[in-house]
């Protein structure tokens, strides 16, 4: 049956151009001034009366709950109208709503024939939510070339996060043949955009050499960036830096400070490091109570360094009371975890132990192990 096609509408098309875009541009200073109930006055009969901008402006009232209730399942309505009249922001919104289940019923199905619609328009973000799809095999079957193609296209807009998923695709062959020369290409464009995971993907290619010429500095700047941000591992690779001099002046105050916000978001190499600058004395106060406390946290996370170094302060008594037994345990435990010195020293102190002791260690060393860093006292 032909849709007809209401009052309403045939009255806002014969309503004077300019007329709709006066009151258009009302309701957008409007809203530039917060006065978003206003806004919602003035786009309402132009988003009844099928403007897509207004409808548009209304969606983003209700999603973000500007002056209002969030209320997703009304904005979704708006998208609807919108994307029903062909417009590819609202398409990609709306398919984002179906991907979500955000105020409408979750619909994998929706979201993909929505992406596919707005990303012949050229529309990056459905791109990139198509080319995600295809790299996952979500809904379409998985294909890594076509995934490839569409992050291109997306990226070539400036679509940063595709920018970045064409990076990793060059760095590992995903879909394109591998090119580190191109992956640095792609990262430096995101992260030129501020894309944090890219800036340190590319400080990595500049500390190593791999794709571009090394340079320690650069690699320094791209962390920093990416650190500036919160990126947590980058903040560790700065802290390295600093620590070592590399790229910028030699400074253990800064690479403690670093390392200790690195460590504080779990960043278990972080916490490591940490602890020998508490050990050593550098960029903190000499502190062996707290070198001990930092590496036994590490160490029952997992980290062999720090369990061979726990393992040491338990056998030289340094921050910790002396105890051969749990230097003992603290040796084999990272021994089993790949530190081969670790032999050389457990082999050491056991002439100083009893029989039954180092009996008691290697069952400590067991019990810690079984119970996954639980038991490590």
């Amino acid at each position: 049956m032909k849709k007809l096609i209401s009052p309403l509408a045939i009255a806002f098309a014969l309503l004077p151009l300019s007329l709709t875009a006066q009151d258009y541009e009302a309701g957008i200073q409007a809203a530039k001034s917060g006065n978003y109930a206003e806004a919602m006055t003035q786009w309402l009969p132009l988003a009844e009366g099928g403007n897509i901008q207004a409808q548009l402006g209304l969606a983003t009232i209700f999603l973000k709950g500007l002056g209002v209730e969030k209320d997703y399942a009304t904005a979704a309505q708006w998208y609807s109208k919108a994307a029903q009249l062909g417009d590819a922001s609202a398409q990609y919104a709306l398919g984002m709503m179906f991907a979500n289940g955000m105020g409408i019923a979750k619909n994998d199905a929706q979201a993909l024939a929505l992406f596919q619609m707005a990303a012949k328009q050229g529309h990056a973000g459905s791109q990139f939510a198509l080319g995600d799809k295809y790299r996952r095999g979500d809904g379409v079957p998985k294909d890594t070339v076509e995934a490839a193609r569409l992050y291109l296209l997306a990226a070539k807009q400036g679509h940063a996060r595709s920018q970045f998923n064409l990076g990793m695709m060059y760095k590992f062959g995903d879909g394109v043949d591998a090119d580190l020369a191109q992956s640095a290409q792609w990262f430096g464009m995101a992260a030129a955009q501020g894309h944090a995971e890219s800036q340190y993907n590319l400080a990595i290619m500049f500390d190593a050499g791999k794709g571009v010429e090394k340079d320690f500095a650069l690699a320094a700047r791209w962390f920093k960036a990416a650190a500036d941000q919160g990126h947590v591992k980058s903040r560790y690779n700065l802290a390295n830096m600093y620590k070592r001099g590399e790229g910028v002046p030699q400074d253990y105050a800064e690479a403690a400070k670093l390392y200790r916000m690195a460590a504080e978001a779990g960043h278990v190499k972080a916490l490591n490091n940490l602890a020998g600058l508490y050990r050593s004395g550098k960029g903190v106060a000499a502190d062996p109570s707290m070198a001990a406390n930092l590496y036994f946290k590490a160490a029952t996370q997992g980290h062999p360094g720090a369990q061979f170094n726990l393992g040491l302060m338990f056998r030289d008594g340094n921050g910790v009371p002396k105890d051969l037994v749990k230097s003992h345990m603290w040796l084999n435990i990272a021994r089993e975890n790949g530190v081969g010195k670790a032999n050389e020293k457990m082999a050491a102190i056991e002439g100083a132990m009893s029989q039954a002791d180092i009996s008691a260690a290697v069952e400590k060393a067991k019990s810690c192990f079984q119970s996954k860093y639980q038991t490590c006292q």
